[in-house]
C-alpha cells in the first residue's frame, strides 16, 4: 500500500513517505513503521433476551491513533524539490517537514491529509495532526547522505478513512463496499433541478444557481451545501432554501444507488472506512 502526506494549510507540501516514490522529497517511513490508525469502535449494548450474551444496540467511533516512524534523508531526493544538494539539505529537509505538521488541536486546517493508496481501489485518506513529536535523536545537520530518524504520535479526530469522490455517471451502479452507510453528494448548476432517492415519492428540488454548488445529503451536517470546488465556501442562501425538505436514506453497507433520479443534476459517493489495513 502507497502512503502520501499532504502538509497542513501554512505549510502546504506533498510526500510520499511509502510505496511508489517513497523517499522523493526526503522522508520515508520506516518498515512497519505506521501503526495504527484504525477505527476505535465504542459498542453499546444490553443483555440479549437469550440466557446469555448481550445485543448491540449502535456504536460510537472514536478518534483513531496511530504512530509514525519515519526517516529524514537526500538518497531519494527529487531533482526538482528545490533543495538543492548542499552541506544543509538533510537540515531543510528536516524543518521542512515538521513545519507540515502541527500540534495544534484547534488548527484552523484540523491537520495534515494522509492518504492510503491501494492497487485497483479508490484511495482512502484521513485529517491527522501530531499529539507527540519528539526532537530528532540526533541533530538534522548532518552531512550530505546521512539519514536521521524520528518517531511521532498521530491522531485523526474524525476517526475513519473516508474514500475518494466517486462520481455516479447514467447508468452506472454504485455500490457501498465500506463500513458505513454512506450519503450522497449531489451536483448541480442552474435551475429546476431536481433528484428522487428510493423511498421518496416526491422529487427534492433543488435551488436556482449561477454557480456550480454541491449538497452533502447526509443530516449530521444538516444537509450543507457548499462551492462545488475543493475547499468550498458554505452557500448559505442555498442552504437556507433546502431547510425543511425530507432528506433521502443512506446507501446502507453492501447496498448501490440503483433507483436514484437524477433530473439535470449529478451524483457522488465516497466510502468510508474503518481499517484501512482491511481495504
Amino acid at each position: 500500500m502507497n502512503f502520501t502526506y499532504t502538509g497542513i494549510e501554512s505549510s502546504p507540501s506533498s510526500w510520499r513517505i511509502a510505496g511508489d516514490g517513497e523517499g522523493r522529497e526526503g522522508v520515508v517511513v520506516v518498515a512497519e513503521g505506521l501503526e495504527g490508525l484504525v477505527a476505535e469502535v465504542k459498542v453499546h449494548t444490553e443483555p440479549a433476551a437469550a440466557a446469555t450474551g448481550m445485543r448491540p444496540l449502535g456504536f460510537d467511533v472514536e478518534e483513531m491513533n496511530g504512530t509514525l516512524s519515519y526517516l529524514v534523508g537526500d538518497d531519494f531526493l527529487a531533482a526538482d524539490s528545490g533543495l538543492g544538494d548542499g552541506p544543509d539539505v538533510v537540515d531543510a529537509i528536516y524543518r521542512r517537514w515538521r513545519a507540515a505538521w502541527t500540534l495544534n488541536p484547534l488548527h484552523p486546517a484540523g491537520g495534515g491529509l494522509l492518504t492510503a493508496h491501494a492497487p485497483g481501489k479508490p484511495a482512502l485518506s484521513t485529517r491527522v495532526r501530531a499529539t507527540k513529536m519528539p526532537g530528532p535523536e540526533r541533530s538534522p545537520d548532518a552531512p550530505s547522505g546521512d539519514w536521521v530518524a524520528g518517531e511521532m504520535d498521530i491522531v485523526s479526530d474524525l476517526g475513519i478513512w473516508v474514500g475518494e469522490d466517486e462520481p455516479v455517471a447514467p447508468g452506472r451502479v454504485w455500490r457501498n463496499s465500506g463500513d458505513l452507510p454512506v450519503y450522497p453528494q449531489i451536483h448541480w448548476t442552474g435551475s429546476g433541478k431536481s433528484f428522487t432517492p428510493p423511498g421518496l415519492s416526491t422529487p427534492v428540488a433543488l435551488p436556482s444557481t449561477s454557480t456550480p454548488l454541491v449538497l452533502d445529503t447526509d443530516p449530521a451536517t444538516g444537509g450543507v451545501i457548499r462551492a462545488d470546488a475543493p475547499g468550498g465556501e458554505l452557500d448559505h442562501p442555498a442552504w437556507r432554501a433546502m431547510r425543511g425538505r425530507r432528506v433521502p436514506r443512506p446507501i446502507e453497507i453492501g447496498g448501490t444507488s440503483e433507483g436514484w433520479v437524477l433530473d439535470g443534476c449529478s451524483m457522488s459517493c465516497r466510502v468510508l472506512v474503518l481499517d484501512p489495513w482491511a481495504w
